[in-house]
């Protein structure tokens, strides 16, 4: 299989997915499963499901250079709330309640298929916007952000993941020295080639269009 990312993003096929049917059938016809097991598995596994999907899902994150996830984002909490929260699982990190407070409030529940999408360089904070824009992507909002790492703890592990608003002000989670790590604060430098951000698609752009 190919490292180099896919650009571009069609649907997949019923036929793709026949194909994969027909390929995980011959498999399971010639392993060595016990029909009592089998059913077991088909009827009382109860993230067999979940786990399936978490297996084609990280495959077609890689193949994409894009990680895609179902979200729903909570906007019934106030900013300090929402950071009180994800601070349950993420003690470490610098808070600039200023910043917090300054956070614009938001009501309701709504799902969204948000994107983490890695730009492979360095960036300014004044560039961030423009370069994701070029790819038909805009940050999103705080609490977006927050609920996005809440129901995907595992990525914030992997490499930093952000988002940024009213220029500056930023919100970052990652792992440091095994230490899981929230941030919101203010800073004018430049993001790293490691990081990755939380983002939409702009309306009517090719990306908005396979979600």
């Amino acid at each position: 299989m190919s490292n180099d990312p896919i650009k571009q993003e069609k649907p997949v096929t019923s036929g793709q997915i026949n194909k994969l049917t027909d390929r995980l059938r011959s498999i399971l016809e010639k392993a060595n499963f016990f029909n009592d097991a089998f059913q077991q598995i088909l009827e009382g596994d109860q993230t067999l499901d979940s786990d399936l999907l978490k297996f084609f899902q990280e495959r077609h994150d890689r193949c994409t250079g894009t990680i895609k996830r179902n979200v729903v984002i909570d906007r019934t909490r106030t900013a300090q709330e929402a950071v009180k929260s994800i601070q349950k699982v993420r003690p470490e990190g610098f808070i600039n309640n200023e910043v917090v407070d300054e956070v614009p409030k938001n009501t309701g529940l709504k799902e969204e298929v948000l994107s983490l999408v890695h730009l492979g360089e360095s960036v300014s904070v004044a560039d961030l916007p423009g370069k994701l824009a070029d790819m038909g992507y805009e940050l999103v909002d705080f609490y977006a952000f927050i609920s996005f790492i809440d129901q995907n703890q595992n990525l914030a592990d992997e490499f930093p993941v952000v988002t940024q608003w009213n220029r500056n002000c930023y919100a970052l989670a990652s792992l440091w020295r095994g230490v899981r790590r929230l941030s919101v604060y203010r800073d004018d430098g430049d993001w790293r080639d490691r990081d990755r951000f939380v983002c939409r698609p702009l309306r009517n752009s090719p990306q908005s269009l396979t979600t």
